[in-house]
């Protein structure tokens, strides 16, 4: 016991301090990329990813990546919106969330720390007033601002270039600038023109002249088959009686059989009825109108049939073929 005495001392538990690794990707729809993410965060091992330009399509079904909590936050447009990728080792709460905007605060030692993801659509003004929240606190803000300065190594400025650093003066706060271009726009496509040839070369000129004679051979065949299936059927069609099963199919009962006839709401059944009925019905229908002498009309038209009626039966002359 006097030994282990002699070995106690008291000491403050050791605190290890480890840096965090932050990972920003313009992802550029998030769903087309998942893969490309997956292989970044393995090799990387990040504590927190930063996304912009997420899309609003992943929305609707929240990708999970293993060891890591995701914070989706859409945007303005169909493909704006950011997010986060948390390994589950960091504490962290939601402090703001924003169209194309989005602040969590982490632990950190001595003091909590405020990280942001930040997407600008281009030609819109970036939203200082999201920033501001973060006053008299340790915070990075991460993102694409779409902004152009001759400061960062630019060819030129824009509007949102020009506010950015106008903010940064007046707030002493500092912008971590890439020492390369991280915008495609501005690579150098037209250095080299490789033409699509080299990856897929043409055929040689014996190979083409070889399979248009196949194609030609081909459909003289099929001309030749086709018309060999048309003779043997007419022939078939016009051997002994067997027009009759080819068209044979095409006759069919257009009405159903005659059951009887309603008449005052009743079916007559009878033949003799039915055909004494329909007698009389036409009879009437086809016989020479009564007209009414009381209306003068009627009587003009009256007798001008009757003229008509008197006239000589001349035969017209025929009509010749050319008229």
């Amino acid at each position: 016991m006097s030994d282990l005495f002699k070995k106690w001392r008291k000491t403050r538990p050791s605190i290890s301090e480890q840096n965090l690794l932050f990972l920003l990707y313009n992802v550029n729809s998030l769903n087309n990329h998942i893969a490309d993410i997956d292989v970044l965060v393995n090799n990387h091992s990040p504590q927190i990813c930063i996304l912009t330009e997420i899309g609003k399509a992943v929305m609707k079904k929240i990708p999970q990546f293993p060891d890591y909590n995701i914070i989706l936050q859409e945007g303005t447009n169909a493909f704006g919106g950011v997010a986060f990728l948390i390994h589950k080792s960091i504490k962290y709460k939601i402090v703001t969330r924003e169209l194309n905007f989005l602040l969590i605060e982490i632990e950190t030692i001595p003091e909590p720390t405020c990280v942001g993801a930040v997407y600008v659509p281009p030609g819109s003004t970036p939203p200082f007033q999201f920033f501001t929240k973060c006053s008299n606190k340790a915070f990075c803000i991460f993102g694409d601002f779409n902004a152009k300065h001759t400061d960062w190594g630019c060819e030129g400025n824009n509007g949102s270039g020009n506010q950015i650093v106008s903010w940064l003066e007046l707030t002493g706060n500092e912008m971590i600038i890439p020492d390369k271009p991280t915008s495609r726009s501005l690579w150098d496509r037209c250095s080299t023109y490789e033409s699509a040839r080299r990856y897929r070369p043409p055929w040689p000129p014996h190979l083409v002249a070889l399979a248009r004679e196949v194609k030609a051979l081909f459909i003289d065949e099929r001309s030749q088959l086709t018309q060999q299936k048309y003779e043997s059927k007419r022939e078939w069609i016009l051997k002994d009686q067997n027009i009759w099963n080819f068209v044979r199919p095409t006759f069919h009962s257009l009405s159903s059989p005659f059951r009887g006839l309603t008449v005052n709401s009743g079916i007559m059944k009878n033949p003799k009825d039915i055909v004494d009925t329909l007698a009389n019905h036409y009879e009437r229908h086809f016989a020479e109108p009564t007209p009414d002498m009381n209306n003068v009309i009627q009587q003009k038209y009256i007798s001008i049939y009757d003229k008509i009626a008197l006239l000589p039966n001349i035969p017209l002359d025929p009509i010749p073929i050319n008229e």
